[in-house]
């Protein structure tokens, strides 16, 4: 029957949708099923011996697959298929046959099939069928690619909490060196720890020295003012020490 379906189906009309059936008059019918729906990237082949090598350049987001046909049939495509789609992949298989036999049906699926449809077959149920698999590939999509953002996001995170620890390490490395030079006595001697440095005060009016205003110097490379030395300290603990 092509009788327009009673449900409410949502068909992603840019999904890539790929037939494989060895007889003419059901790609047609088919073709004409899904196009009717909505379904405008739709692929359809008659000759097997060509499935696999369509399925790679078309890249489907669905197979519907006849299973008895010349060789190979249908059972023979989905097994040269499945190693081709990658592990944490999901291209669903819709089976559709005019053989009702169960066993059948269990090596269909046994082999990769996502589901079974005999024939002859309801539109509605067909189109409800391609449906369901459709929004699974879509969900399963969805999830891969949110998988993979989410281990970038990690990978830049682990990458900035190295360059911290590194620059941790760096500034602590760099602060114990003069607490060191400071605490052996060898500061003024090597130029590596805390100097002083004191200014005058004067009385702009008389020239009258009125005090000193001691400084804090840091010979330590890489030159930089007292109050970034303690910035740097405190980031690395040792804010007290120095």
């Amino acid at each position: 029957t092509t009788s327009a379906p009673t449900s409410n189906t949502a068909p992603t009309e840019k999904a890539r949708i790929l037939i494989v059936d060895d007889e003419e008059a059901n790609l047609l019918v088919l073709r004409r099923m899904l196009e009717r729906a909505g379904y405008t990237n739709v692929q359809t082949i008659s000759d097997s011996a060509l499935a696999v090598e369509r399925f790679c350049s078309f890249e489907p987001d669905l197979l519907v697959l006849d299973l008895h046909m010349p060789h190979p049939d249908g059972f023979e495509v989905m097994a040269q298929i499945e190693p081709l789609v990658a592990a944490d992949s999901y291209v669903p298989t819709l089976v559709l046959t005019a053989d009702v036999t169960e066993s059948t049906r269990e090596r269909a699926l046994a082999v990769g099939a996502r589901d079974f449809l005999t024939k002859p077959f309801r539109y509605t149920e067909l189109l409800l069928r391609i449906n369901n698999l459709l929004e699974t590939r879509a969900l399963h999509t969805q999830l891969r690619r949110d998988n993979a953002i989410l281990e970038a996001r990690m990978r830049e995170q682990h990458a900035a909490d190295q360059a911290r620890t590194e620059r941790r390490r760096s500034v602590s490395r760099r602060i114990e060196t003069v607490l060191n030079a400071d605490k052996e006595g060898s500061a003024r001697e090597s130029g590596i720890g805390l100097a002083m440095v004191y200014q005058p005060i004067l009385d702009l009016v008389t020239g009258e020295v009125l005090g000193a205003e001691a400084l804090a110097r840091f010979g330590t490379e890489p030159q930089r003012s007292p109050a970034q030395w303690f910035i740097e300290a405190a980031e690395a603990g040792l804010g007290v020490q120095l």
